[in-house]
């Protein structure tokens, strides 16, 4: 028996149950053979936060050591999982072949099969600096050199921004693009008003920069179909749909796709 590499409490990328269908699916889907171990895992549990949640790197990366924090691993699935990987790919212009397990947008972690059907190596991805790094030449390897980074781990010199309602409503106001791109994100994974926040998001959804637009589509579908308020939802995807970026207009189909299915699970 696999000693479980997983905390105790459940999270978002917590799926359901893996069976051996689900298995061969995406096996399937993706043409490629899964790391034993990796479906080894995700037999005890679909996805979550692992135990141990940083792994060394061979270069200093953007947390400022040489190591990556990595506080989730995908499971199996169309929602959290890496069915939404060709979504991913497309949406961050990472290289084909890649099979995304972790990542924010920002930076990754994946099965590098550009060069392999089974058995791959896996890597770190830095979009912002163009930087593929390969840490692993195995997921099983992966596994053994994760550690747990704790109160060693200091974060003083990365920025955290915490966006106040009157900072937000104030980039709105003055058209300031590159901060509404930042906040979006921000504030859609956070603690945030909802109503408040979803109103802000309206009035954002028929704003003229296609890339404020984008980004409220995308953190909707990311973090907030099943928080915000149905009538907003609705209002949303009504919008989406009509947005002159095909992009968009994708998104509202997501988004519409993900609150029909948790309608029919509960």
């Amino acid at each position: 028996m696999v000693k479980s590499i997983w905390e105790a409490s459940n999270d978002e990328y917590t799926l359901q149950p893996l069976t051996d269908e689900i298995v061969k699916k995406a096996e399937e889907l993706f043409n490629v053979t899964l790391p034993n171990s990796y479906i080894a895992i995700l037999k005890q549990q679909n996805g979550g936060q692992p135990i141990c949640n940083a792994h060394p790197t061979p270069v200093p990366t953007v947390w400022g050591e040489s190591f990556v924090i990595v506080d989730h691993i995908k499971g199996i699935g169309a929602r959290n999982g890496i069915l939404e990987n060709d979504y991913y790919i497309k949406e961050w212009e990472l290289p084909e072949g890649l099979i995304l397990f972790n990542g924010d947008g920002h930076t990754w972690l994946a099965f590098d099969y550009r060069d392999a059907t089974s058995a791959p190596p896996i890597v770190y991805v830095d979009v912002d600096l163009e930087q593929t790094i390969q840490i692993a030449d195995s997921f099983e390897e992966f596994l053994k050199n994760l550690y747990l980074e704790n109160e060693e781990f200091d974060f003083e010199g990365m920025e955290v921004r915490v966006y106040s309602k009157q900072e937000f409503e104030t980039f709105i106001q003055d058209d300031n693009v590159e901060e509404l791109i930042y906040a979006i994100p921000d504030l859609a994974q956070g603690d945030v008003d909802l109503k408040w926040f979803g109103n802000q998001l309206l009035t954002l959804s028929n704003y003229h920069d296609r890339y404020v637009r984008s980004w409220v589509a995308t953190s909707v579908w990311n973090s907030l179909t099943y928080r915000l308020d149905e009538e907003i939802l609705h209002s949303l995807i009504e919008n989406f749909k009509k947005d002159v970026d095909s992009e968009v207009r994708m998104m509202a189909e997501l988004i519409l796709e993900k609150s029909e299915l948790l309608l029919r699970t509960t």
